[in-house]
């Protein structure tokens, strides 16, 4: 099918050698459209499924300098219509159609022509000049709502917490979705379960978290983005979680063990692992009412000390728990070179499955 006036004449692929610039026809067919985006999403094997769609004859450089910095795939175009994705950010310099008036960003250059007949400028119109941080957020997906937060904390050391949410980060990439995986834990044994790099020394934590370009710092395992080494500071784990959620279907977060009303905070699910001692109930009970998410309780079953049964726990809470039993033989992947979920019959893989069915559900 052909699409009269969308031209692409630059993309942030041009580097790469896959496109640099198609000119003089006036026409750029579907299926080339689709095989551009398919070509972006491959290259940057990045989270996000979106690019930006520059509608900018006058190929300012200033535009293409906030895209290039964005970290998102673009293309630039010389003028309406053209095919797009759900998931495309619209930028234009020049007036658009009145009924894509909410589907695009208008940007206000020196160029700027006036709105014929027909033509709009979108809802929201910025001036490039003084408004070049909205932009790039825009671009960058920076102002996106975030997707879904689920946390991981236990009512004491030593209960497998890092382990489960490796395990769940994995499980959800199953399915498929994009995940990330965030731990605020300064001493995370996940670079090494994983054999992944520490990506905290590549995060600039005090300066501005743009989705795709943080998924780019991030290194990947088994399809799962993983944030986890020194972590500078709780509130950088919490900032980089909000970023990825942005561009990430999920986002787990190892928060170690954090018993107080906060451990909630941001999250859209928590999944609270009891030790199966009679004094986490005292220590949940404190809490009271003040936990701002979804509580999923898992009781490590069969622990040392004054042990409680799960449906002791689950009588305590009112709701139903889930047990997380030790695994037979010690068989625990890290502790045999291995690597989170690779038992895939294991305890812990079983009850990863149970908490991301009833997340996904939540959803």
């Amino acid at each position: 099918m052909r699409v009269p006036g969308a031209e692409v004449i630059d993309s942030s692929l041009r580097g790469a050698g896959v496109i640099h610039r198609l000119r003089g026809s006036g026409v750029f067919h579907r299926s080339a459209i689709w095989w551009v985006t398919t070509a972006m999403g491959r290259l940057h094997d990045g989270a996000m499924s979106s690019r930006i769609v520059l509608v900018d004859p006058f190929e300012c450089p200033t535009l293409t300098e906030l895209a290039d910095l964005s970290g998102v795939p673009w293309v630039r175009v010389r003028a309406w219509p053209f095919v797009l994705s759900a998931d495309d950010r619209v930028v234009s310099s020049i007036p658009v159609p009145a009924g894509a008036r909410a589907r695009a960003m208008g940007v206000l250059t020196e160029h700027a022509p006036p709105a014929l007949e027909d033509e709009a400028w979108p809802d929201l119109t910025l001036e490039l000049g003084s408004s070049r941080a909205e932009i790039l957020a825009h671009m960058s997906g920076a102002d996106a709502p975030e997707r879904t937060r689920v946390g991981v904390v236990g009512l004491r050391g030593g209960l497998g917490v890092t382990h489960l949410a490796a395990c769940m980060a994995r499980t959800f990439a199953l399915h498929p979705l994009a995940v990330a995986l965030v731990s605020d834990d300064p001493f995370s044994p996940l670079p090494e379960w994983t054999k992944t790099p520490d990506a905290w020394p590549q995060i600039d934590v005090d300066g501005p978290l743009l989705p795709n370009r943080l998924a780019a710092l991030v290194p990947s395992w088994r399809r799962v983005r993983i944030v986890a080494g020194r972590c500078p500071e709780v509130g950088a784990a919490r900032a980089v979680a909000a970023t990825l959620a942005r561009g990430h279907d999920i986002v787990v977060e190892d928060r170690g063990r954090m018993v107080r009303p906060e451990i909630s905070a941001g999250l859209d699910v928590l999944v609270a692992v009891f030790s199966g001692e009679r004094s986490d109930l005292g220590l949940w009970d404190r809490l009271g009412d003040d936990l701002m998410a979804p509580v999923i309780p898992v009781v490590r079953a069969h622990n040392t000390g004054a042990p409680c049964a799960p449906r002791d726990v689950a009588d305590f809470l009112g709701r139903g728990v889930l047990p997380l039993h030790h695994e037979k033989g010690a068989r625990m992947a890290p502790t045999h070179g291995g690597e989170p979920g690779d038992f895939t019959r294991g305890s812990s893989m079983k009850t990863a499955g149970e908490i991301v069915g009833r997340v996904l559900e939540l959803r």
